[in-house]
């Protein structure tokens, strides 16, 4: 396609706003390039200055009508990011695995010379907006926004006025520079190691934000793949903790085999409950967890797990942060979607049918 043609699908459709992805496109330069020229950087070569602000001009695209788009960007401009500082904001890792990611991003940025501020947002976006605003009158020369609820609008504002923007998201953001972590494949792998011990019948606890939709998604695909009924009374949304999770199966009705969870903290209280209910795992009821902290160590059984690299993570983070400070080009870096690893332990055993039925049904406490 055509600048002139760029420029006509613009004007016939008023009401997309132009990116700083769709200037970086048009002029043929990263978005950091892109950022640089609208922060006034005197690195930027005068040719390539020239081609973005034409791309700009021809786009419409201007950056102060979008920092209009959030209440974080105003202190940007206000403040000199030269404070040799990383601030992180993380939000969907439980409380099993925030110590562990904590622990590993503060030695790796000690040992590239950086300080680390990091906030634990917990999926509460307005707590999220507050401490991104926090890092940036701090004078962070990064911020990493680890699975949160930031808007993508925000993050392009914040870009635009050169703010040096990481996300670690479900997915790749071509709006941001972004890594991610692929809990889609994270969750298929989980279901297909329990179809291969004969499991055809099993529940989800997805979690919450936008690592459940992407754990949803790997669950369906794998019954699709396996050609396997899909029963949506088995996916329970919004649960936050495994008690509640065995309970609300229970009212439902349904068989089933098996649990994929989330965390191993709900995997924890689903085997407590099941106990409860008279029912042992894995002799009755396999569970398999999509997190793989240290807690998948300490319960009994122990927990197998599709474990998340959460020390990789952290550092690959840290060290994204670093290159992008050095002025290393974004591209060179980012096409990297990081998976799980599965890790069998005592949770999980080959299901054999104990009724002409085949799988068990925990719709009542058994007595």
């Amino acid at each position: 396609m055509s600048d002139n043609d760029d420029s006509t699908e613009q004007q016939e459709n008023p009401k997309k706003m132009a990116t700083i992805h769709d200037v970086s496109l048009m002029a043929n330069v990263s978005n950091a390039t892109v950022s640089r020229v609208f922060n006034g950087n005197a690195k930027v070569k005068s040719e390539t200055r020239e081609l973005v602000l034409k791309a700009a001009r021809k786009l419409g695209y201007n950056p102060e009508k979008l920092s209009e788009l959030s209440d974080v960007t105003p202190a940007v401009s206000a403040v000199s990011t030269h404070s040799n500082t990383i601030g992180m904001v993380v939000s969907q890792l439980s409380t099993s695995s925030f110590g562990q990611f904590y622990l590993a991003a503060q030695q790796h940025a000690i040992q590239e010379g950086k300080q680390l501020m990091l906030f634990n947002g917990e999926g509460v976006r307005s707590r999220e907006k507050s401490y991104v605003k926090l890092l940036v009158e701090q004078g962070c020369e990064v911020i990493l926004l680890v699975e949160t609820e930031i808007l993508d609008s925000e993050v392009e504002a914040l870009t635009a006025l050169g703010q040096t923007v990481i996300r670690f998201d479900s997915r790749h953001d071509e709006l941001a520079h972004s890594l991610s972590y692929d809990h889609s494949a994270a969750c298929h792998s989980a279901c297909q190691f329990l179809i291969a011990n004969k499991h055809q019948n099993f529940a989800l606890f997805p979690g919450k934000g936008k690592a459940a939709n992407a754990r949803i998604r790997g669950y369906k695909q794998a019954m699709e793949d396996y050609g396997l009924e899909f029963d949506p009374r088995m996916i329970l949304e919004h649960v936050s903790d495994g008690n509640s999770g065995v309970m609300e199966l229970c009212r439902k009705g349904g068989e089933f085999s098996a649990i994929v969870s989330a965390t191993d903290k709900i995997a924890a209280e689903a085997m407590a409950t099941l106990r409860q209910f008279g029912y042992e795992v894995p002799e009755d009821i396999s569970i398999i967890s999509l997190e793989g902290s240290e807690l998948a160590e300490f319960t009994y059984p122990r927990l197998t797990t599709v474990e998340t690299p959460v020390s990789y993570i952290a550092a690959e983070l840290i060290d994204a942060s670093t290159q992008m400070l050095e002025g290393r080009e974004w591209g060179s870096i980012q096409d990297k979607c990081l998976t799980g690893r599965l890790v069998p332990r005592e949770s999980v055993k080959p299901f054999k049918a104990k009724s002409q039925y085949g799988a068990r049904l925990i719709s009542t406490p058994r007595k």
